[in-house]
């Protein structure tokens, strides 16, 4: 009986084993989709114009890499003076790769007026934006992105960012 149950043993050790393999082979493949190696072949659409509205929450921003994150003083919209140091990578990147959209989400504590710093999240994006296109970026490849939750989380200096992505 030792003998069966061995056997037994090692067909059920060799499928497990075997599953693994097939499931990390599906994950590098999945991995490999995400990532295409041809030139970039999306549509791009004029980005916003200061005071007009983000787009939709969840699009370009969603599953992208985040490239940099701006963080501002409380109650203001202006650029810190540190952003060109945090912008220039990329600034840079969006020149290398001609491919390469960015999306800027704005963000904000929970302090002070829900509906003010909801328009305080939206002026610090675009003030981002304007930085990148000011540095070369062309407009047509930052998007404004609003995010499905624009409350920052429990860090109020965290909380006061601009996050930038790009795919």
């Amino acid at each position: 009986m030792d003998d069966d149950s061995n056997e037994n043993g090692s067909v059920v050790a060799w499928v497990i084993g075997l599953g693994v393999m097939l499931a990390i082979a599906v994950a590098a493949l999945a991995g490999m989709a995400a990532f295409p190696s041809g030139p970039a072949t999306a549509t791009s659409t004029a980005a916003p114009a200061a005071g007009t509205s983000f787009t939709t929450p969840g699009t370009a921003a969603a599953s992208a890499p985040l490239l940099a994150r701006v963080l501002f003083d409380t109650g203001v919209s202006a650029l810190p003076a540190d952003a060109a140091k945090t912008l220039a990578p990329v600034i840079e990147a969006a020149t290398r790769s001609a491919g390469i959209r960015l999306a800027v989400s704005g963000y904000h504590d929970k302090t002070g007026d829900p509906d003010k710093n909801a328009e305080l999240a939206k002026e610090r994006a675009i003030a981002v934006r304007d930085a990148l296109v000011a540095a070369g970026v062309s407009v047509d490849r930052v998007e404004l992105s609003k995010p499905q939750v624009t409350e920052g989380g429990t860090d109020d200096t965290l909380a006061r960012r601009v996050d930038i992505t790009g795919e």
